[in-house]
């Protein structure tokens, strides 16, 4: 027989995978510079998240550490973070915009794509938005998870860092198998779009911080 416990984790789980996709369902710029860096490497979207999960698993630990209450009590240092990453988001967004060896197999290796690994951690390290998730959401999924235990805990955590995995992966399958019916003129279209969505967040982090630090 089915324990009501056993229900309520079920519910739980399911709650946290339908949080997580709409995390990375969400575009965004570590998204975007998924897209851009898949079409010379096929395992871009793994690698990328790699680099995330690196970011990400330390700020986890300590929201469950109690921590999300100094991000929320310290709004001026989002705002700091804030600063930092939307400049660095513009800075990205202005060279991927500028770089036409982009999607070159030979060139791109050594400009713009770099190390995918590097890109999900630069991109989630200034990125105040996934941040504030943490402290807001992820605090509640944290303080949730903590009430079936610390196993639990740690089992959401790679719950939802697989579902960030698993879209990586495919997101990048996905460009690998289309990449051979894009005309030259597509590849400039999805290198703008992407461009300009990094440059929106950029535009958006770095005003809205600012907005804060000097109300």
């Amino acid at each position: 027989m089915v324990q009501l416990a056993e229900i309520e984790l079920a519910a739980f789980i399911g709650f946290v995978l339908v949080i997580s996709l709409s995390g990375v369902l969400f575009p965004g710029p570590l998204t975007a510079a998924t897209v851009v860096r898949s079409y010379t490497d096929k395992w871009a979207g793994a690698k990328v998240s790699v680099g995330h999960a690196i970011v990400e698993f330390p700020l986890f630990l300590l929201v469950a550490a109690g921590s999300a209450t100094f991000f929320q009590q310290n709004e001026r240092l989002i705002a700091v973070i804030g600063i930092v990453g939307g400049a660095y988001l513009l800075f990205f967004g202005v060279k991927l915009w500028r770089d036409k060896d982009t999607f070159d197999e030979e060139k791109s290796k050594s400009k713009f794509t770099g190390s995918a690994v590097v890109i999900g951690i630069t991109l989630t390290l200034f990125n105040p938005a996934f941040i504030l998730w943490w402290a807001t959401i992820g605090l509640v999924v944290v303080t949730d998870a903590l009430t079936f235990g610390t196993t639990i805990l740690l089992a959401i955590w790679v719950i939802h860092w697989l579902v960030d995995l698993g879209w990586g992966i495919g997101l990048s399958f996905g460009i690998q198998k289309a990449k051979q019916y894009y005309a030259s003129q597509m590849k400039k279209v999805i290198r703008f779009v992407c461009a300009a969505l990094i440059l929106i967040f950029g535009v958006y982090f770095l005003a809205s911080s600012i907005w804060t630090i000097a109300a």
